[in-house]
């Protein structure tokens, strides 16, 4: 019986180690108060499997500048706006959204969307900086919203 338990908590210990890289990465994302383009970009790219996991913030900025996510280049301090966030998550969710956001696509009415949703609150300004707390909750409500569509 406790060679078991010993083999157990090893096997645990061991799934710890492999999945070490991915959940510093996204602790670090969780404990930023201004969350950065490298941040959004590894979470984006580790969602969409267009990167692997133990990739870094470099590999996945030169992935997500690639993407069609964001409309121009961004480096990986960048900070992320609230507005750039809302079209990332728009995107990444295949957000059907309303007339002017099919037509245009772009962070303004991304933004206007996700408002009207009620994911972003109306005080929002789409010129505000976000938080890593803030990026996982509006990309897991997008994203996981629109999974179930």
């Amino acid at each position: 019986m406790k060679k078991t338990g010993f083999v157990a908590v090893l096997f645990f210990f061991l799934c710890i180690c492999v999945n070490a890289q991915s959940s510093e990465k996204l602790a670090e994302l969780i404990d930023s108060e201004c969350a950065s383009f490298g941040q959004v970009a590894y979470l984006v790219g580790v969602y969409s499997n267009q990167i692997d996991e133990n990739a870094d913030y470099n590999i996945a900025i030169e992935n997500f500048n690639k993407s069609e996510y964001i409309l121009r280049k961004v480096n990986v301090d960048d900070k992320v706006l609230l507005g750039d966030l809302s079209l990332i998550v728009a995107k990444v969710g295949n957000m059907k959204g309303g007339l002017f956001y099919s037509i245009f696509k772009n962070s303004r009415y991304a933004f206007k969307e996700l408002k009207a949703l009620g994911i972003l609150p109306e005080e929002a300004d789409p010129s505000m900086l976000v938080s890593g707390r803030d990026v996982l909750a509006i990309f897991s409500s997008v994203v996981y919203e629109n999974d179930g569509e």
